[in-house]
């Protein structure tokens, strides 16, 4: 993974997005002719809907799950129908037809939605493909009826605005930027005569203008993201490829299949999470779909993020450990860190070394706690530690937080995720009684996550589980 590529990437992004979301939200407020609350309302949707396009199209496309958006579209749906009752609910005491619409539309919702996730994910019967003109006609249906009955048809406007933005990213599926442009607009003009936007302060042209902008922004960033997640793994699996000596058509396959390959030998395995023997024997012999895995998972965007916020925490002598690919050590050394890399002997090892060869990186290797500890009595001991997603793989947890310690310098950071047990999509990770930000504190450390990481870091970095501490003082 070339981390200066993806950060170019997002500097890219976030221009085109500051670009669209600030036409969107002038243009709506250029178009209102009068202030009413339910112009500003749908300004206000406006808003959201362009703080919704800095952050989904990536979070749903760049990653390797082909079935994450269509689970996300049926997660949301759920979202629109809570909505509706909270909505309905709110305008009960004032209007008893709105109230009526606004239940009848998330009833509408529940029914499309339980349809599709009945029959669509299952391949035998529909497929997830046919998703999107479900539930875009269905939506429109939907607007169609409501247009006949309801008086406070602004609403009607947001509800469009919600499936372009739906349509366009969720449900785009290799249907490039005109298509969903086109077919908004051709909504929005049917709609037009039945809403009637003049009403709420809005110019008549209004609507079509919108639905169409919001289709081109949404569908414009979600091309960008889908280009970057398609470059990303072709890129990887080349690398895999030239590595195993695997076709680079296998080597896609694999990285997709990979980690439902991991979590059934888990399963078959059955492992007392004690036996530490046992462990590292299932551990060697899944080694090369391990690989695999841990590339995939790299390739999603929560974790580029992260890693992009872990290169900006690190500083002087950095230890990797449970380095795993070696991706995030190999990318420490790019710029200019002095940096070790941990893990035990096995393919991702093999991997790490075989890449900084072909980047002529300068990284020291190690594979045993004995090396670590000559090591730092030769050179000193670390400025960072960064072990993450690792100790939830290793049963003896508080030994392990002891040993690093011991390793970390004075005013050293720690940068870790800590466990938090089994998942149903990460079955393998092991559970510890221990709290681990307890015993760091206890041993001098002080947590180094301001307010704006917890508000504006990534997705990751936010999380209780992420700890970033320092240490205050020379614990031996």
């Amino acid at each position: 993974m070339d981390y200066r590529e993806q950060e170019r990437f997002l500097e890219r992004y976030a221009t085109v997005w500051m670009v669209a979301a600030g036409a969107l939200v002038v243009g709506a407020s250029l178009a209102m002719r009068k202030v009413t609350w339910e112009s500003v309302t749908f300004l206000a949707a406006v808003v959201a809907v362009a703080g919704t396009l800095s952050y989904l199209p990536k979070y749903l496309h760049i990653h390797h799950e082909p079935d994450r958006r269509y689970r996300w579209a049926v997660r949301a749906r759920w979202i629109m129908v809570a909505t509706s009752v909270v909505f309905a609910v709110a305008v009960a005491g004032r209007d008893r037809i709105v109230l009526e619409v606004v239940l009848g539309s998330g009833v509408w919702l529940a029914l499309v939605n339980l349809f599709l996730k009945t029959v669509c994910k299952r391949e035998a019967l529909l497929g997830y493909r046919w998703m999107a003109p479900f539930y875009f006609f269905g939506d429109l249906l939907m607007i169609l009826l409501l247009a006949t009955v309801m008086k406070e048809k602004w609403f009607l406007i947001a509800a469009l605005l919600v499936i372009a933005v739906e349509f366009a990213i969720v449900l785009n599926d290799g249907l490039g930027i005109w298509f969903p442009i086109l077919l908004m607009a051709i909504s929005a003009t049917i709609l037009r005569q039945a809403v009637l936007p003049e009403a709420y302060g809005f110019g008549s042209g209004y609507l079509v203008v919108m639905a169409a902008g919001v289709a081109a922004s949404a569908s414009a960033l979600t091309l960008m993201a889908q280009h970057q997640a398609r470059r990303n793994l072709k890129k990887t699996a080349l690398d895999l490829s030239a590595f195993t000596g695997m076709p680079e058509a296998e080597a896609e396959t694999r990285l997709v299949s990979s980690h439902a390959l991991i979590i059934e030998s888990w399963k078959k395995a059955a492992l007392d999470e004690k036996d530490k023997a046992a462990l590292a024997r299932w551990y060697s012999e899944n080694a090369l779909n391990y690989m695999f895995s841990l590339a995939r998972f790299h390739l999603t965007y929560k974790h580029i993020t992260f890693t992009l916020d872990m290169l900006r925490l690190s500083r002087g002598r950095c230890l990797d450990y449970g380095a795993g690919k070696g991706e995030l050590a190999l990318e420490l050394a790019r710029r200019g860190l002095d940096v070790t890399y941990y893990d035990v002997p096995g393919k991702s090892r093999e991997y790490a070394e075989w890449e900084a060869a072909r980047r002529k990186a300068n990284l020291r290797f190690l594979s045993s706690k004995e090396e670590l500890q000559t090591e730092v009595a030769a050179r000193g001991k670390f400025d960072t530690i960064l072990t993450l997603d690792v100790l939830e793989h290793l049963p003896d947890l508080r030994g392990e937080l002891e040993f690093l310690l011991s390793l970390l310098a004075p005013k050293g950071r720690l940068l870790m995720t800590v466990p938090e047990g089994a998942t149903e999509s990460q079955p393998m990770h092991l559970s510890h009684d221990l709290s681990t930000l307890g015993m760091l504190e206890e041993r001098g450390l002080r947590s180094l996550k301001t307010p704006w990481m917890r508000l504006m870091g990534s997705e990751i970095l936010r999380k209780k589980h992420c700890v970033v501490v320092e240490m205050d003082r020379d614990i031996g």
